[in-house]
């Protein structure tokens, strides 16, 4: 089983702390996913969050795998169910994205 703990920090800096998480709802999971592809910046342009089977790919629209120094970001995770791995996807991204904004000023 998935420890979903660890990702909800990040998850709650992403989305403002009045939003509650529920890992076991696809509601509260499909909000995250909204907003994670509504973020735009010039280093990763739009970011889309691809769901299927029992993976998760979150991806930016500026990644280009035969690039060495590709500062945008890529990651396709896959669980034991298609609801684990969209999590662990999504906070390894809030992760990745609150230490890029701290490491910004952002």
């Amino acid at each position: 089983m998935l420890n979903f703990e660890k990702y909800a920090q990040a998850i709650s800096a992403l989305m403002g702390p009045e939003f509650q998480f529920n890992p076991l709802s696809w509601d509260s999971i499909m909000q995250v996913v909204e907003r994670v592809e509504s973020l735009r910046d010039d280093v990763n342009g739009r970011i889309s969050v691809i769901i299927s089977d029992n993976s998760c790919t979150i991806k930016s629209e500026m990644f280009r795998p035969n690039q060495a120094q590709n500062n945008s970001y890529y990651d396709e995770t896959t669980c034991t169910s298609k609801k684990s791995a969209t999590v662990k996807a999504l906070g390894g991204y809030a992760c990745w994205l609150r230490v890029n904004r701290s490491k910004n000023g952002n």
